[in-house]
């Protein structure tokens, strides 16, 4: 139904914010399961670590230390990243919405704003380090619990996923493979995943981050397991809403319509099915354009909408 948030956002409130067509409806739907995935996983980690399944663990740490060059330069080049992309999104927000995918994997940015946001940046970690900073750096040992693994859990489970769902992608249609190797385009990297093989590959990697960091195996996993399937619902609806938005474009080379023209027709059709849409301002929207668009079908005289390109 909803491609990016920008469509549904217009649809639902007719608010038009271009800036949300960079926001994909089914990433929008990842990023909530993750968070659900964590939330539920440093829930069941505290739980654990109670009734005494899962132990906390020590740790010596170095504290008092300035800020290390690598932690600078790692700063910095987020904020390049962000700057980059940011402002030039900000002064051209409308050449960037048109295409927001091949914009972001691009080499076009605003490199004024990168240098500007990664000073910042740098600077913010450099006070911040400098503020805790000790004459004399000292040794200590620190209480890690279990929950405090959770973010670090979560970051492992993602980057994996999504480089097991890739490979085993790859190994299933090699071919993508060999597309990408001969045509260099960024775009098929985020194209084209195979669940079970991002499950496989993270799953693995998790269970080594249990081991490297003295967490029990079997309870840690069991502890993952509610988020998990959290995770895979909230996905699984990113996934419908991706079905309908392939719907839209499946009616729209049928129809020869513009991608927007054909999804405000299936939204008035579906409105058409269902007379208790609400609120009445969506009702009557959807009322206009059934008796617009069925107009411009009696004039095509085929029963099928003609291009308005034409």
């Amino acid at each position: 139904m909803y491609p990016t948030l920008y469509h549904a956002l217009f649809d639902l409130t007719g608010l038009d914010w271009p800036v949300l067509k960079f926001l994909n409806s089914f990433g929008f739907f990842v990023a909530l399961a993750f968070m659900g995935a964590y939330w539920t996983l440093v829930q069941e980690l505290k739980r654990k670590e109670g009734i005494g399944l899962i132990k906390a663990t020590t740790r010596t740490v170095m504290v008092g230390e300035g800020a290390k060059p690598a932690e600078l330069a790692m700063q910095g080049l987020m904020g390049f990243i962000v700057g980059w992309k940011g402002l030039y999104i900000l002064l051209n927000t409308a050449e960037v919405t048109a295409d927001p995918p091949g914009f972001l994997l691009s080499g076009t940015g605003s490199f004024i704003g990168g240098i500007a946001v990664a000073a910042l940046f740098v600077w913010l970690l450099w006070r911040e380090k400098e503020k805790q900073r000790l004459k004399e750096p000292k040794k200590e040992t620190v209480t890690i619990h279990p929950a405090q693994h959770g973010g670090n859990i979560t970051i492992t489970a993602a980057l994996w996923g999504f480089i097991g769902a890739k490979v085993f992608h790859w190994i299933e249609s090699p071919r993508d493979f060999l597309d990408l190797i001969n045509t260099g385009n960024i775009r098929d990297l985020i194209s084209g995943l195979t669940m079970y093989g991002g499950l496989i590959v993270a799953g693995i990697m998790v269970i080594r981050y249990f081991k490297k960091n003295g967490m029990a195996i079997l309870p840690s996993m069991d502890a993952a397991a509610p988020g998990l399937m959290l995770a895979y619902g909230i996905g699984r609806l990113g996934c419908q809403v991706v079905t309908m938005a392939t719907g839209d474009r499946e009616h729209r080379a049928q129809a020869g319509l513009d991608p927007t023209v054909a999804l405000e027709l299936r939204l008035s059709e579906q409105r058409e099915r269902r007379p208790w849409c609400a609120p009445w301002r969506l009702c009557r929207r959807a009322h206009d354009q059934r008796h617009h668009l069925s107009g411009l079908r009696h004039t095509s005289g085929a029963g099928r909408l003609p291009n308005p390109a034409v």
